[in-house]
């Protein structure tokens, strides 16, 4: 009998730090966590299930943001809100299921805030080819959100303004890009050089290079 009730001292005691553990991730490094919905878009990507993939990978893309709001403090705010894409017509939903299907084994091995940056990227970059603007901006802003050091993304997502001719929006995104220090001469420069003279980059035009994050 007192074995028994020193057993089960001991597994209580593991489980109370398990929990603790998990707690402590969870609230310090929520990132982690991100790799069990990537895991479960892959199997969904399976099934050519686009809600279930999208649901679970906006659920891992929102630890990699909450990583990011605890690394760079007030500096970053969240997303709002995740794309709705059950609009799409069926040719965009396979556009985007055919991509995702390629890439999710790769984000599932790295679990990675850089790659889902990509991920989000090149999903705004098909939503915007197919005329679906306010998706667009949605899913490159949320690449922007977890990636907040990629100069190239800030002007992937204001151009989005700029070419729109919505110039204040524009500007908003590169003062945010602004306070970043890798970024920062990035967008000085677009703004002399090219927003002063209403000279504006198409959409994708750093495609190439957010490819290889």
């Amino acid at each position: 009998m007192k074995l028994l009730k020193t057993f089960s001292i001991l597994i209580g005691l593991l489980l109370l730090v398990g929990i603790s553990d998990l707690i402590y991730f969870y609230r310090n490094e929520p990132n982690r966590f991100g790799k069990v919905f990537l895991f479960l878009s892959l199997q969904q990507s399976k099934k050519s299930n686009l809600p279930e993939v999208l649901k679970n990978l906006n659920r891992a893309a929102d630890l990699h943001i909450k990583q990011n709001k605890i690394t760079y403090n007030s500096k970053l705010s969240g997303v709002e809100n995740f794309p709705n894409v059950s609009g799409f017509n069926e040719n965009t939903k396979a556009e985007f299921t055919t991509y995702l299907k390629k890439i999710l084994p790769l984000a599932y091995e790295k679990n990675s805030a850089k790659l889902l940056a990509r991920i989000y990227y090149n999903l705004g970059l098909l939503a915007h080819k197919k005329n679906y603007f306010k998706q667009a901006d949605v899913l490159i802003t949320i690449a922007v959100s977890l990636e907040p050091e990629a100069g190239h993304l800030y002007l992937e997502l204001a151009n989005i303004y700029y070419n729109n001719g919505e110039k204040a929006k524009g500007n908003k995104i590169i003062k945010k890009c602004l306070q970043f220090k890798s970024p920062k001469k990035q967008c000085q420069e677009y703004m002399s050089d090219n927003v002063s003279l209403n000279s504006f980059f198409h959409i994708g035009i750093f495609k190439d290079v957010i490819d290889t994050y």
